[in-house]
């Protein structure tokens, strides 16, 4: 595995990411890439919470990767019958080739699942589509920074985006302005990024922010409530 620019990564919890060469960044944690994914998106984003109340949810992601938040909220979502819509976006595709063994050494996730993610992936163009019982996951392939959601649609954002050094305009008030205004009232954005400036950013947009314990690597992380 090491084309398109990307290396696998060995991390600590047993679990593997990619490194983007270019950039120098790992698409997750290495101290633990599934660690990371269920402590800062699947549970402090309130996804474990909702799947586990019947609550139908949908989330938007900036940032796909590999597609593990996805699978690992899915899995979630699959396990209590609960319908969830999953809109992402990420200015490149990864191949099968690349995402398979990622995904091999992820315990508990659905293996039909997977399957089906994979397949979509295979067959992608500028958008990804997939509907695999009461989960439907749809892909843009685009410049999130150029992007447009339709306002109040969502119930959570998952904001993992390369870090504000190497995506700037990710992280920008203009952009983050546009996440506010695509969550419902009471919809939460989550990150792993907890720097000081950011939290401000958020919530001089009108949202109401906590730093939260992070997992290994990370002391803390962001949650934010559109109130």
């Amino acid at each position: 595995m090491g084309n398109i620019g990307v290396e696998a990564v060995a991390t600590a919890d047993g679990s593997w990411t990619l490194r983007d060469l270019a950039l120098d960044e790992t698409f997750h944690s290495k101290n633990g890439a599934v660690t990371e994914s269920e402590t800062v998106f699947v549970v402090a984003g309130g996804a474990r919470s909702r799947a586990q109340s019947g609550l139908s949810t949908a989330i938007l992601e900036i940032g796909l990767g590999t597609g593990l938040n996805f699978l690992l909220t899915a899995t979630e979502f699959l396990a209590a019958k609960t319908r969830l819509t999953y809109s992402a976006i990420d200015c490149r595709w990864l191949p099968p080739s690349l995402l398979a063994p990622v995904f091999a050494a992820v315990p508990g996730l659905s293996q039909p699942l997977v399957e089906a993610y994979l397949n979509a992936m295979a067959h992608a163009d500028e958008t990804v589509g997939l509907s695999y019982g009461l989960i439907s996951l749809k892909v843009n392939f685009a410049d999130a920074d150029k992007a447009t959601w339709p306002g109040e649609s969502f119930d959570i954002c998952y904001l993992d985006a390369f870090s504000p050094a190497k995506a700037a305009p990710l992280w920008a008030p203009e952009f983050l302005a546009r996440l506010h205004a695509a969550l419902r009232p009471g919809g939460q954005l989550v990150t792993y990024c907890a720097q000081g400036h950011f939290r401000r950013s958020l919530a001089g947009i009108g949202f109401a922010v906590n730093r939260l314990p992070g997992p290994p690597g990370k002391r803390h992380i962001t949650r934010a409530r559109k109130v």
